[in-house]
């Protein structure tokens, strides 16, 4: 009987073989395809992929005369290791160093890590090795050696074959530093650089701002309009452009006499700027508990590697982790397992849009769905506009009514599966190669039990200290944060030492600045006069409020759009309530961060990720996840969450 077996098993092969050993990888195939299908299966196997990959045909072979795939015997290799105090291991051979295991007291383990032209992730490698074994990069290969190093040199036939030693020679002497410096070190001479004309170094005074020229109420929003729109064109450059848009208000108001240089920096909101530096500390502790892995595993085996399931799985898991630490952490740590199962199956590309779409638009949601999600809830916390258990018991319901429609929407009418053969084979052998790239990453208490802690204590004190207190959700974060960091000793140093993402406080500060001299020069009590004197209803103004908040949201990302409109939104609250203004607004700026693939931060990363994954349709065609490709995808979350805001404002202004 005649098997046919799915189109990327040989795909499929290539991302086992790649992190867990040729051997390891054949093993696993043969294993799952004889289980599914027999010996008929296993003949299949090897005819399509045995001339490509001779260790899996091999082993299959091997399985067809009857004979067992056991795991190899470490009695040999221990025999030999005995006496050592370091092994460096060349190659990676999951099977083998799980027989091998820890190579106890006194011994230090390493793998060698280099660079591969396959994707292999080393840091899921090193995740899963045993107690005692560390990497080692390819540069410190000759640290060893000595008059007493030597490398053993293994020669596989059956088992783990044998040893022959080469002494390694030490390093020869110092290279001492030239007394004159190599001419290809120094680079060409640097270009002179033209002076002024005579005429322009005359005595005459530089005219910036004169009277009647333009007035500070259009300058200054002018330069924040510029500024927003050139760091939105020029996204690899943002922060520079951000940080001179800044520079250049603090000089016109200076200028202008609005404002002096620490009059603007007083008026910076740095309570949301010690939240957002907070909690990015308190998620990069919680991914040194490796839990974010896990869990995504047993969300793929829960859903049964099926791309519909997989879809609600992830969006779902995104969702719920996004609302309590930083989505860029979850992101980086989560999406590589649904790359993974991408990768071993036959991803179609609009599977790919709809899945990778889906899951930025939930990280979006989880942010807009908890006070300390995302930077919009943190400005409103953080000002105090709202109490956490008032914004938490009306955002958080209205976000998951949109992610439900947004699921049900997108399987019922959009069908991204349509036509797509269903392979359980497929499906057997993706969560088998998940199953292994993540055999040994376990959640490590030591890291995870502080942190929980400290955000169950945290999430208390929001909720039920009294305001009278004088304790502000800024300090609360501090002190639950140290906490955390205090109680891992050294590990909290490091992460506090060299994991301080320092983009996004800077970048706020820079905007936050703009802002501040835009409100001091009066454009924004302007601007909120003129919408309160529209001649329409106050529950249409409010809407229409929403509506360009969203459209100017997508534009200009989530970080300006909520610093530049909170203003305009106090104003409404005049004759509206607080929270149908405040929760509409962050529903808004959800809506428009997820309009297009640049609105949110989250964006480009997962864009870079997936590109990077490499992945290839059923007809061996690659499969990009681009800036055009998610307009469908953006265009029906905009529509679907800014209708949520809608709805919101039109119940809670009733």
């Amino acid at each position: 009987m005649t098997v046919a077996l799915p189109a990327s098993l040989d795909r499929a092969f290539a991302v086992a073989a790649a992190e867990l050993g040729f051997f390891s990888a054949a093993r696993l195939f043969v294993r799952e395809t004889h289980d599914a299908l027999g010996d008929d299966g296993v003949e299949a196997l090897r005819h399509d992929l045995g001339r490509r990959f001779p260790v899996l045909d091999a082993l299959a072979a091997r399985t067809l005369r009857g004979e067992p795939l056991a795991a190899p015997d470490p009695a040999a290799a221990r025999e030999a290791l005995t006496g050592l105090s370091r092994v460096l291991v060349a190659g990676v051979e999951a099977d083998a160093l799980d027989a091998l295991g820890p190579l106890g007291d006194g011994v230090r383990g390493g793998i060698l890590t280099h660079r591969s032209l396959a994707q292999l992730d080393w840091g899921r490698v090193v995740a899963n090795l045993p107690d005692g074994w560390r990497p080692s990069p390819s540069t410190t290969f000759r640290s060893g050696a000595g008059a007493r190093g030597r490398v053993e040199l293994r020669l596989r036939r059956r088992g783990w074959g044998r040893a022959r030693h080469a002494r390694v020679p030490p390093r020869g002497g110092r290279r001492h530093a030239h007394a004159v410096p190599l001419p290809h070190r120094v680079g060409p001479p640097p270009r002179r650089h033209r002076g002024l004309p005579a005429l322009a170094r005359r005595g005459a005074d530089l005219f910036l701002l004169g009277d009647g020229v333009m007035s500070p109420r259009a300058l200054l929003p002018l330069i924040l309009v510029v500024t927003l729109v050139a760091q939105a064109a020029a996204p690899r450059v943002r922060l520079l452009i951000v940080l001179s848009g800044a520079a250049l208000s603090v000089l016109a108001a200076v200028a202008t006499g609005i404002a002096t240089a620490p009059q603007l920096l007083a008026d910076v909101p740095y309570g949301v700027l010690v939240i957002l530096v907070g909690l990015g500390l308190l998620a990069e502790l919680m991914a040194e508990a490796r839990v974010f892995g896990p869990l995504a595993v047993t969300a793929a085996r829960l859903a049964e590697a099926r791309p519909q399931r997989v879809r609600i799985a992830f969006a779902l898991g995104m969702y719920a982790v996004s609302g309590l630490v930083n989505n860029l952490t979850a992101l980086v740590l989560v999406l590589p397992v649904l790359l993974v199962l991408l990768r071993t199956g036959d991803p179609r590309p609009s599977t790919v849009r709809w899945t990778v779409g889906l899951l930025l638009v939930a990280c979006n949601l989880g942010g807009a769905a908890t006070p300390i999600g995302d930077f919009p809830a943190i400005l409103l916390l953080s000002r105090g506009s709202m109490t956490f258990g008032a914004y938490l018991v009306r955002a958080l319901p209205m976000t998951l009514l949109a992610l439900g429609a947004l699921f049900a929407l997108v399987h019922f009418a959009v069908r991204p599966e349509r036509g797509a053969p269903d392979d359980p084979l497929a499906r057997r052998l993706s969560l088998a190669v998940v199953g292994a790239l993540h055999r040994g990453v376990r959640p490590r208490r030591g890291p995870l039990i502080p942190s929980v802690v400290a955000l169950v204590a945290m999430l208390a004190a929001w909720s039920f200290l009294p305001a009278r207190w004088g304790v502000t959700p800024d300090l609360v974060c501090w002190f639950g944060v140290c906490g955390a960091l205090l109680a891992r000793g050294r590990q909290g140093e490091r992460i506090v030492r060299t994991r301080f993402d320092a983009e996004p406080v800077l970048f706020l500060l820079a905007l936050f600045v703009m802002v501040a001299a835009v409100r001091r020069a009066g454009v924004f009590e302007a601007l909120s006069e003129w919408l309160l004197a529209l001649p329409v209803s106050p529950r249409a103004r409010l809407m229409a409020f929403l509506v360009c908040a969203g459209l100017l949201t997508g534009l200009f990302s989530a970080g300006p759009g909520m610093a530049a409109l909170l203003d305009v939104a106090a104003a409404l609250t005049r004759e509206l309530p607080g929270p149908a203004v405040y929760v509409g607004l962050a529903l808004s700026v959800c809506a428009g961060s997820s309009l297009f693939l640049t609105a949110a931060t989250s964006g480009p990363l997962a864009q870079a990720l997936v590109e990077r994954a490499g992945l290839r349709d059923p007809e061996g065609n690659p499969v990009h996840f681009s800036f055009a490709g998610f307009i469908p995808v953006g265009l029906l979350s905009f529509t679907v969450i800014e209708g949520t805001a809608l709805v919101w404002a039109a119940l809670s202004t009733r």
